[in-house]
């Protein structure tokens, strides 16, 4: 986990894993699942997504997108609320607040097309 902390300090995500470490709310045992829920969805989106498997930079660009896209859902499942998110992170597993971050890009994607589609007219 110390990855994902280390990663961007500033993640929403990263600072509830230090809050929650911290204040024991989050067990090491529940740190290590969420290593490996977050190993288990960079491998799909790699595999999914990446076109040249030799590419460290196309590979990291894709676990960085995972991550913020759990990062993304957890802000708005808790409403950036720290204590919320905590008990969030124990209950659910990561791969739900990353179907949440890609449908609120998905929909903010549709949103500014839309919106592109309307001023361009």
């Amino acid at each position: 986990m110390s990855d994902i902390i280390g990663y961007e300090n500033r993640l929403f995500l990263a600072k509830v894993i230090s809050h929650g470490v911290n204040t024991d709310e989050i067990s090491l045992e529940r740190v290590e699942e969420m290593k490996q829920e977050v190993a288990e969805i960079s491998h799909k989106l790699v595999a999914i997504k990446a076109d040249d498997f030799s590419s460290n930079f196309e590979i990291k660009h894709h676990v960085r997108t995972g991550i913020e896209m759990i990062n993304l859902g957890l802000e708005h499942g808790s409403q950036k609320d720290i204590t919320k998110a905590t008990r969030l992170l124990n209950k659910n597993h990561l791969v739900k607040f990353f179907q949440i971050g890609n449908s609120l890009k998905k929909e903010s994607r549709h949103e500014i097309s839309s919106s592109e589609e309307i001023f361009l007219s």
